[in-house]
């Protein structure tokens, strides 16, 4: 409020001295004189756009410093404080007079010109994006809020799986917060999608969680597809058949051919189920050690009994086989997550040697149920 005042008393005192002008020496003068006048109803309405256009051409009809000085207001107005900073040093060279009014405004202006700019780069959804100014790492990611000193800078915004975004000659000046929306567009390569067997009508393909369209489902052999580069996993089902699993990679602008292959029976490059059997085999081979010195501890034969050297041993085969046993459970129950995942029917699945386990709720009403076939 205190600047909007003194702007519009200075205003108004220059409208005064340029009014005191008895005559006009040609149209152009008059002109801008009247140009000059009408920026008066600008600064009320504080559309300071507007007054500095009109003082911009009044300007050059008639070169007069109280039209630059009343235009260094508007900018000031603004918060263009560059601008304004630059009118108020050619007002000061006019006249020592002129350069004793204008010098608190320059002082002012200084001031805030040694202050950076607060200069906020987002990048829309994409988050997480490096931030280079001028070459240099700025130590933050997208969003953030940096602060830039006054004056030409480059931004590049930069994240693995997209193009660079960047900007040359990007000017930090003002008093208010700029913003640069880095649009940041992923890079993509094509893939396409075959089957080894029957058509995409009883198939269900996915691209990481994504099932795949394809435009003719009696075809074996998919549209390509442009996929963001990286790595992705290709998911085929079937009903009735073992899921197939392969994950791939696509380069920038590269074509990847990918292939269910149903003729393979395991889960192609999944994780091995090897781990999961040693361990339930570990499992049951403890238990049934442990259940075999509790038998062994409740029913040993009486008559061996009397030597005292097997009763020393036998009298703590019953906590050896209890702990025995509880460690056989533990690592059988271990075992079932080393297994491959289920499929995602919901049913649980293990193929091993061309065996299949399924593990589904019963319908009379039992927990769980257990099939095997080939």
């Amino acid at each position: 409020m205190r600047l909007t005042s003194r702007i519009l008393a200075c205003g108004l005192s220059a409208v005064v001295m340029l009014g005191s002008v008895p005559a006009y020496a040609n149209s152009s003068e008059k002109e801008a004189f009247e140009l000059y006048q009408a920026t008066r109803e600008d600064f009320d309405k504080r559309d300071f756009a507007a007054a500095v256009d009109k003082l911009t051409r009044a300007y050059k009809m008639f070169p007069k410093p109280l039209i630059l000085l009343k235009r260094a207001e508007a900018y000031e107005a603004m918060g263009l404080i560059e601008e304004s900073h630059a009118d108020y040093v050619e007002v000061s060279k006019a006249s020592d007079d002129m350069k004793k009014r204008v010098t608190p405004a320059l002082r002012r202006l200084e001031g805030l010109l040694a202050k950076p700019v607060s200069v906020s780069v987002l990048s829309g959804s994409v988050t997480g994006a490096r931030i280079i100014v001028d070459g240099k790492d700025a130590g933050s990611t997208t969003p953030s809020v940096l602060e830039l000193p006054r004056g030409a800078h480059s931004i590049r915004v930069v994240k693995e799986g997209y193009k660079p975004f960047e900007i040359s000659g990007f000017v930090a000046k003002g008093t208010e917060t700029l913003v640069v929306e880095a649009g940041l567009e992923p890079l993509v390569g094509r893939v396409r999608v075959r089957l080894d067997s029957g058509t995409f009508a009883n198939t269900r393909v996915m691209i990481d969680d994504r099932p795949l369209s394809v435009s003719d489902p009696a075809s074996a052999t998919a549209d390509p597809v442009e996929v963001q580069i990286g790595k992705h996993d290709l998911v085929c089902t079937r009903p009735d058949t073992p899921r197939f699993y392969k994950p791939f990679q696509v380069e920038a602008d590269a074509d990847v051919e990918v292939s269910c292959d149903f003729k393979t029976f395991l889960r192609a490059e999944e994780p091995s189920s090897a781990a999961g059997w040693v361990t339930l085999t570990s499992g049951i081979v403890a238990a049934g050690v442990g259940g075999g010195f509790l038998y062994k501890y409740y029913v040993y034969d009486e008559q061996r009994m009397q030597d005292e050297k097997l009763r020393r041993v036998s009298g703590s085969e019953h906590i050896v086989g209890a702990a025995l046993v509880g460690v056989g459970v533990v690592t059988m129950g271990i075992s079932y997550f080393l297994f491959p995942e289920a499929p995602p029917e919901g049913t649980g699945s293990v193929n091993v040697s061309g065996w299949r386990l399924d593990v589904a709720p019963l319908d009379g009403g039992g927990l769980l149920g257990a099939s095997g076939r080939f």
